[in-house]
This record gives structure tokens, C-alpha cells and sequence, in this order.
């Protein structure tokens, strides 16, 4: 028997297979078990299919394929090389099968219809694009942009989500849909579809062909503000490189034409053109989303680097725009935080170079000016910056109703808070700052475990364990002085040696040091109350002389309460304040 014959044969048996599993496919249709049998079975089938491939419109009706190919979906699993296996798709795409519409009595497509590409949704691009590029290989026609039952997705935006440009491209040259085209169910436009998953190619189809940068999503966000308050990368895109899109990339005079037309039917096309390239030119930088912000508060508010606040102030961002909910401007922004990076030295120089004032008095819905929440946060070098500028003390008011109780804090956390509100103290008063909220202050330290609690805990031995020991000498405080070194320094010899912004420094360095657990609460109690200490007792000093009736001289009482604790100096102040009222 020739080879011809038994290939010829051999497909012949294959076929019939295939048709016999689509008799059992439909007589058990409504019978999820027996389906999945089924599909396990197609499977096998066509993974040990060696001869010329099957006509498979002849086999299977339309929404047979389209259930074999979701199931495929549903069933993939990553391979070696991170791509998804899609044995159905692969063999449908090599058997040549392309996808036609049902057509109506008018002859048109009918295109409420579910298919494969639908189920895409939700799913990640990073595992999925390439997927989504072969389905479309099947679904090739471009009159036939098919509409999801349940959540009125279309085919044009599952391409628009997944990166598939080049369907992208073939839909808007071909007029089949509008660029700024919503999914009715949550009103995304086409443009935040692609910038989700960040597909910057589609993006720039979309500009190019029309698209307006400016529309808003149900909660009142232009793409500008979902880039601007992303921490993330998107695929490889970030978010700077997104930016720029929005503002580099123009649409084509066929765009604006068509937009025109849209918009009006006279025939004033010159106007109309002007009004269409004045509305979709660049994203408006400066709007606010459903909750109030700019792109450039949000963009500060998730911690942005650099270089994306810079573009948005290059752009025209406004820094002095205050926000609805809190009236925060850009300044109130960066001294809010709960810490201080270098953004706001930036921010300001920035500002310098395009001749940009930045107000530094402007006070939020709360009252509150940057100055005083910088205090807040015990941001010293935030404070030196905006005293730096000039900020002025004649309207600052003491934020002692800032100094309560916080969530939990670490040991870190406590050491910076410490050493960050002697400092932004120390720094007020050489500006000339009349301080006289001592006693709030010294109950934040109190209620945030930042002093020793007893003389007791205080004189425990836990700075002679040996593991400790170790651990301490190995932790440089500055060249010559060690931790293990700065805890034998008597109060006096500590202060004389280290300033409260060393210790609000030792924060980041205790993240990276290995202190025994078991002695890290008393270490961290010890070096908050070195770090107090000279604050405390000068504050304790004229309460205790005035508890004493002033009997005795100054000089005198110094000496008596030389050797006390921070806790007792607290008590002191109570007891003076509590006698006075």
C-alpha cells in the first residue's frame, strides 16, 4: 500500500474521531462533566494528530469552536519559556480556521456574541498577550467587532487592553470604532483600558487617531492622575515615559477632521478643526479628580521620584493649587508625610529655575501652614528648608495638638520621631521661636515608649549580655563612637557628643543593625532618653525651683535634679502645672 494511501487512511480515521466526539459534544452539551471529558479527549486527539489538518468549519458549528477555544483558555497552564499552552488555539490557527459572523436578514454581522477573546478579560497581560494575539488570528475580521453578553466588552477593547497594536491600528484605520469608545458598564474609556496595562504603543494609536487625553473615568480620573498616583511600573513602561505620551503625542489632521465633523454639521471646517485640535492637544495638567487632587498632588502623595514631579512642573502644573478635601498645595503635600526625602529641596529649586513662586504661608482647611506640619512630623530638614526660604514664625503656631497618640510604633520609627522633634525644636527656637510647649512634647514621649520607664528598668544590666555586647561595638554611631560606646556615656558626655539629629539619623542605621529582640525595647527606651535628656531637664528645672516656693537658688536646684530621670522630670512638670491651676 502506497505512503499516499495510508496517510489518506490514517486522517480519514482521524476525522471520524473528531466528528464522533462532536456527536458526544452535542448530546451531552448540557452536562458539564461529560463536556469536560470531552474536552480532555480533543485534546489527546490533537496532540497526536500527524497527518494534513482538518477543515474544522466542516466538523464543528460556530459556537462549538468558541467553547472548545475557551476551554483552552481555562485550561492553560505556563510552560518551561513563561509562555501559556493554547493546544487548541495553536491547532486551530494551523488547520487555517478563521472566524465569520453570522450575518441577519439585513446581511450585517450580529455581534452580540461571546467569544474566546472576551474570557481575556481580567486576566494579566504579562501571561496573555501573546495568547490574545493569536485568538485574533481567528477573530481576523474587522466588520465583526463582537460584543460580550454579560459585560458589553468589545473585541477592539480586549486589543486595547492586551497590547495588540496592530489590531488596534486595523480597527481605527478602518473607521470601525471611536477612540474614545467606553466599556458601558464601568465608562472606561479605550485610553485607560490600554494605560492599565500599560501598552504604550496602543496609547499612542489612540492619541494619534483622536482620543481625548482629557476625559475622566467613573471616579473622575484623567490618565494623567492614574499615572501620576501609580507606585508601579507598568510592563516596563514607567510612569515618566507614560507622561510624555500624553503630552508629545498629537493627533493627525484626519483625527481632528474627524472629530470635527462629529461635533458639528456645518460647514465651517476651519473652526471646527481649530475648536478639535484645542480640545484634544494635551492633557489639562492642572484638573482635579473626583476627589480633589491634581495630577501633581497625587503624584507627590505616592511617593513619585524626581524627575516625574519636575515634568509636571515643567508642564505647567500649578504648585500653589490647593486640593478640595484638605486644601492641601504641593508644599502642604510634601510636609505632611510621615517622612522627609529630598523632594522638597527639589521641588523648590524646580520652582527657582522656571520663576514659579511657591507660597509658604498658604494655610490648608485645617488651619495649618507647611511649616507647622513639617513640625508635626518632626521633619527637621524640612524645617531648615522652609526657614531657609523664609519662612516666617510671626503666624507659626506650635501643632501641640499634633503630638498625641499614634498607631504602634517600631524601634526605629520611635528613635526617628525622638531625635526629629528635639531637632525641629532646637531649630525653631535659634530662628526665634518663643517655645513654651514643653510639657506636650515630653507626653509624646512618654506615651510613645521614648523614655526609660523606672530608674529600675534603667539600671537593668541588659547593656552587659555578651550577645548584645557584640552586636552594639559592631554599630557605628560616627567614626569613633559606637553604639556600645554611646550607651556607657554618661547624659552629659552623650549630649556633648551627639545632637538630637544624630539620633533622629540613627533610624535608617538600626533598620540594618542585628540587636539581640530580647533587648532592642530597652535599647531603643535608653537612646530616646539620651537623646531627651538635656531637653527634659531644662524644662524641669523652673517647675521643680517653683515647687520648691523658690527657697533655694537655681544654681542649686540644678544640682538636686542633675541625676533624675526623664521620667521624674516629666513628673516634675505635672506636679508644677497641676499646683499652679
Amino acid at each position: 500500500m502506497s505512503r499516499e494511501i495510508q496517510v489518506s487512511q490514517c486522517a480519514e480515521s482521524q476525522i471520524k474521531e473528531m466528528r464522533s466526539l462532536r456527536r458526544e459534544l452535542v448530546n451531552n452539551w448540557k452536562i458539564e462533566d461529560e463536556r469536560n471529558k470531552l474536552f480532555e479527549k480533543f485534546g489527546i486527539l490533537i496532540g497526536a494528530w500527524q497527518d494534513s489538518l482538518p477543515e474544522l468549519r466542516d466538523v464543528f458549528e460556530r459556537k462549538e469552536i468558541d467553547w472548545l477555544l475557551s476551554e483552552d483558555l481555562r485550561n492553560s497552564t505556563i510552560q518551561d519559556d513563561g509562555l501559556r499552552s493554547t493546544p487548541i488555539v495553536d491547532f486551530t490557527i494551523s488547520a487555517s480556521y478563521r472566524d465569520e459572523p453570522a450575518l441577519d436578514l439585513d446581511g450585517a454581522p450580529i455581534l452580540r456574541r461571546t467569544t474566546a477573546l472576551h474570557h481575556l478579560a481580567g486576566r494579566e497581560r504579562s501571561q496573555w498577550d501573546v495568547v490574545a494575539s493569536k485568538l485574533f488570528r481567528i477573530y481576523d475580521k474587522l466588520e465583526a467587532n463582537y460584543v460580550d453578553v454579560e459585560s458589553d466588552r468589545t473585541h477592539f477593547h480586549v486589543a486595547c487592553e492586551f497590547g495588540c497594536e496592530e489590531v488596534v491600528e486595523k480597527f481605527l484605520v478602518a473607521g470601525q470604532v471611536d477612540p474614545d469608545c467606553r466599556l458601558p458598564r464601568t465608562g472606561d474609556p479605550a485610553l485607560y483600558l490600554a494605560l492599565r496595562r500599560g501598552c504604550r504603543q496602543v496609547l499612542e494609536l489612540l492619541l494619534r487617531h483622536g482620543a481625548n487625553p482629557n476625559l475622566m473615568d467613573a471616579q473622575g480620573s484623567t490618565p494623567l492622575h492614574l499615572i501620576a498616583r501609580s507606585r508601579d511600573r507598568y510592563f516596563g513602561s514607567d510612569r515618566l515615559d507614560l507622561m510624555r505620551v500624553f503630552f508629545e503625542i498629537r493627533p493627525t489632521i484626519a483625527a481632528l477632521q474627524r472629530k470635527s465633523e462629529q461635533s458639528s454639521h456645518d460647514s465651517n471646517f476651519p473652526a471646527n478643526l481649530f475648536e478639535a485640535y484645542k480640545d484634544l492637544r494635551f492633557a489639562r495638567i492642572n484638573d482635579l479628580d473626583g476627589e480633589g487632587n491634581s495630577a501633581l498632588h497625587l503624584a507627590l502623595l505616592a511617593d513619585a521620584t524626581d524627575e516625574a514631579a519636575e515634568f509636571l512642573l515643567r508642564r505647567g502644573a500649578d504648585p500653589n493649587l490647593a486640593n478640595r478635601g484638605r486644601g492641601w498645595t504641593a508644599l502642604h503635600v510634601l510636609c505632611a508625610r510621615d517622612h522627609y526625602s529630598e523632594n522638597l529641596r527639589t521641588f523648590l529649586a524646580i520652582c527657582d529655575e522656571i520663576s514659579q513662586p511657591v507660597q509658604l504661608e498658604v494655610r490648608d482647611n485645617f488651619d495649618r501652614s507647611p511649616l507647622e506640619w513639617a513640625v508635626s512630623n518632626c521633619l527637621p530638614d524640612a524645617v531648615n528648608v522652609l526657614l531657609d526660604r523664609g519662612a516666617q514664625l510671626s503666624s507659626f503656631v506650635f501643632p501641640a495638638e499634633r503630638f498625641e497618640r499614634r498607631t504602634t510604633l517600631t524601634h526605629a520609627w520611635r528613635l526617628r520621631l525622638a531625635g526629629g522633634a528635639l531637632a525641629c525644636i532646637e531649630r525653631l527656637q535659634i530662628a526665634g521661636y518663643d517655645f513654651q510647649q514643653a510639657l506636650s512634647v515630653m507626653d509624646f514621649f512618654c506615651d510613645h515608649g521614648m523614655i526609660e520607664r523606672s530608674r529600675v528598668e534603667g539600671a537593668r544590666d541588659w547593656y552587659n549580655d555578651e550577645d548584645f555586647v557584640a552586636a552594639a561595638r559592631a554599630c557605628p554611631i560616627t567614626r569613633n563612637l559606637s553604639l556600645d560606646d554611646l550607651i556607657r556615656l554618661s547624659p552629659n558626655q552623650a549630649a556633648s557628643r551627639l545632637e538630637p539629629l544624630h539620633y533622629h539619623e540613627l533610624a535608617e542605621s538600626w533598620r540594618r543593625w542585628d540587636i539581640p529582640d530580647r533587648h532592642a525595647e530597652a535599647c531603643v527606651r535608653h537612646l530616646c532618653e539620651k537623646a531627651s535628656r538635656p531637653f527634659f531637664r531644662r524644662w524641669a528645672l523652673y517647675p521643680f525651683w517653683d515647687l520648691t516656693h523658690r527657697r533655694l537658688p537655681v544654681e542649686m536646684c540644678e544640682r538636686i535634679i542633675e541625676d533624675l530621670s526623664n521620667e521624674d522630670f516629666h513628673g516634675i512638670v505635672v506636679a508644677e502645672r497641676t499646683v499652679r491651676q
